[in-house]
């Protein structure tokens, strides 16, 4: 329920827009300041993809499809290496990954690879969300880059940064990027 997020309101019209006429782009670079919504957004996304019971494009956020969608399960030990995989949601087809250091790896790109081909489990797409993308070094970026040129159809990855200058060019061109504003003060003491 996009509405429920604060600000970006033309980000919000453009993402309604794509859900409304099924035209939801395979691969998505949010782009813009820290702290503006990007990752919530990128649930949100998952969430209309996938809801049972849709109010219009947008998921419901009440079915146990939703609620299961915003609750990652992050390693419990900073040492785990799940840091190295897919953080799974507690709904089969959405996930995250986020750099166990300081660069997100190869590894981690060919899971979301071998993930990215299996049909939806229970929801009508699978979501890979790649926090940080900018910690991609030259080698994870192209183990990604051959599942960003042609995602398989039911599955879409949401690249995340606030730096989208250190991504390489053929990542960045192959997707659609969307950039987030800054929150105004009135938004902030709204929220």
């Amino acid at each position: 329920m996009f509405d429920q997020l604060t600000g970006n309101e033309l980000v919000k019209q453009l993402f309604r827009r794509m859900l409304g006429s099924g035209r939801v782009p395979g691969a998505l670079l949010f782009t813009g300041e820290e702290g503006v919504g990007k990752k919530l957004f990128a649930v949100e996304i998952a969430r209309a993809l996938n809801c049972r019971a849709p109010q219009g494009v947008e998921g419901c956020g009440k079915c146990p499809g939703c609620v299961r969608m915003s609750r990652f399960n992050f390693p419990q030990s900073e040492d785990s290496d799940d840091w190295k995989k897919i953080i799974w949601t507690d709904h089969g087809d959405v996930g995250m990954v986020v750099a166990p250091k300081r660069v997100l790896l190869v590894d981690q790109m060919r899971y979301i690879e071998g993930e990215a081909n299996f049909r939806p489990f229970e929801g009508k797409a699978r979501v890979f969300i790649v926090d940080d993308a900018d910690k991609l070094n030259d080698a994870s970026a192209n183990a990604l880059l051959k599942t960003l040129e042609e995602p398989p159809p039911t599955s879409h990855i949401i690249l995340i940064t606030s730096r989208p200058a250190m991504l390489l060019p053929t990542i960045r061109s192959r997707c659609q990027a969307i950039r987030f504003s800054p929150l105004t003060t009135a938004e902030i003491e709204q929220h």
